[in-house]
């Protein structure tokens, strides 16, 4: 295996980990410690990553930032979607 695998798989290995956190969120049906704010850009981060990959012709570029946008638009959806249990300070 060569750099460029390896580079290869570790940027789609990284780029999954955000699935890890979505699970948990839909597990405990809680949010409360995930920023709304920082998980709309990281949405927006991601998707010009996979479309700056998509411009250069860099597959694995593309396919990282596809499953990192995806995933963090994922666990927007769950942040909009499943009711607060902080009944203390809103925290954006």
């Amino acid at each position: 295996m060569g750099l460029t695998e390896f580079m290869t798989a570790l940027a789609i290995i990284s780029s999954s980990l955000i699935y890890l956190q979505i699970y948990k969120v839909y597990e405990r049906q809680s949010h409360d410690d995930i920023s709304f704010v920082l998980t709309a850009f990281q949405v927006f981060n991601a998707a010009f990553w996979s479309y700056y990959g998509y411009t250069i012709k860099s597959t694995p570029l593309l396919v990282s930032g596809l499953l990192a946008s995806i995933g963090f638009f994922i666990l927007l959806v769950l942040k909009l979607t499943i009711q607060s249990h902080n009944h203390g300070w809103k925290y954006i």
